[in-house]
């Protein structure tokens, strides 16, 4: 199999998972967010096991694994745990690092950070519909970049339609879907 044949899968792949969380996120987004918890996990982890042990030796790399592992279950838990807090959180790092990438003071990013956390504790059962929308059109925006050659236009217009459909489903028919209130 030739690599670009590869890349157009994993392409679509990305594709069908943006459609996905778009449309469907309130539905999945306590699970996704027990993932993102242990993927964070284990990444400061395995990082501290490998800057207290080092990576010289096999058993050195174990304890950074065994580190990472212990890391990831343990944010896994704190994250299914706390979902509602972490989704609000989620949404202020967003905020925050979007005015921090296009204004570079990190005061105005802090305290945008804080205030989107807050308002979207506040109004948690429409922050989760938008956020995962908006995480759903981001990723389906860059594979339709990808599978038309890298066309900004149709990028852009496919994840903005793609966002304004998936808050308006989530908002409407998938109302009666939330994980809160089953736990």
């Amino acid at each position: 199999m030739e690599i670009e044949t590869i890349y157009f899968y994993l392409q679509l792949a990305l594709l069908f998972i943006g459609i996905a969380i778009a449309l469907f996120g309130r539905a999945i987004w306590h699970r996704v967010l027990t993932g993102i918890g242990s993927l964070i996990g284990w990444m400061v982890g395995f990082g501290v096991g490998i800057w207290y042990f080092g990576y010289d030796s096999a058993y050195d790399l174990l304890f950074a694994i065994i580190i990472g592992i212990v890391c990831a279950v343990i944010l896994g838990m704190i994250f299914a745990t706390l979902v509602e807090a972490a989704l609000c959180l989620l949404a202020g790092l967003l905020a925050g690092g979007l005015i921090y990438y296009y204004y570079g003071d990190i005061t105005v990013a802090v305290v945008v950070l804080l205030v989107v956390t807050v308002i979207s504790f506040i109004l948690r059962e429409y922050a989760i519909s938008a956020v995962t929308a908006a995480i759903g059109a981001i990723l389906a925006g860059v594979a339709i970049y990808y599978l038309t050659d890298n066309s900004q236009t149709f990028a852009v217009i496919g994840g903005i339609l793609l966002f304004v459909f998936g808050t308006i489903i989530q908002f409407y028919m998938l109302e009666d879907n939330d994980n809160y209130k089953d736990e």
